[in-house]
């Protein structure tokens, strides 16, 4: 599996992000729907493709301002802007194939680009949580917290 390119959604390919939900099999109906009828709309969604496929996505907001969130209070926060990672998801076929990690810094290269400092969001701890844990703190992030509340931090 090689990936291709991460970049950000375009309207026309809202549907091989939806399919990719419902195929992964992992997501509710209910959150699945949202994507299909653009209520989940960040500052930017980033989606990754292998070839021809869409294979994972992050939603992303760069104009968040973590101070004041109890779940944050445990990082020294920098000025705002802050990025949030409000959802990453890869297909169950390709994780653990650089696509999460290509999504990351695609998000993270944007955030520069947006002069935030620092970048964080909540580890999903539903389903294997140290891999989530895992995942985030080899790509450069501080994760605190205890189940189910973690939270994922980086400076930038």
């Amino acid at each position: 599996m090689y990936l291709s390119h991460v970049e950000i959604l375009r309207e026309h390919d809202r549907p091989a992000l939806v399919q990719m939900l419902k195929d992964a099999g992992d997501l509710d109906p209910g959150t699945i729907e949202m994507y299909r009828i653009r209520r989940a709309m960040p500052d930017v969604m980033l989606v990754a493709w292998v070839d021809d496929d869409l294979v994972g996505m992050l939603n992303a907001s760069y104009s968040a301002d973590f101070h004041g969130m109890p779940d944050f209070e445990s990082f020294d926060l920098p000025r705002r802007p802050h990025a949030f990672i409000d959802r990453i998801h890869v297909h169950p076929a390709v994780r653990r194939g650089r696509v999460g990690q290509a999504l990351i810094d695609a998000f993270i290269r944007t955030a520069d680009d947006y002069a935030c400092t620092f970048a964080g969001g909540h580890v999903d701890a539903t389903s294997d949580p140290n891999g989530r844990i895992e995942f985030f703190e080899r790509l450069g992030f501080e994760v605190h917290g205890h189940p189910p509340a973690f939270t994922a931090g980086m400076f930038l």
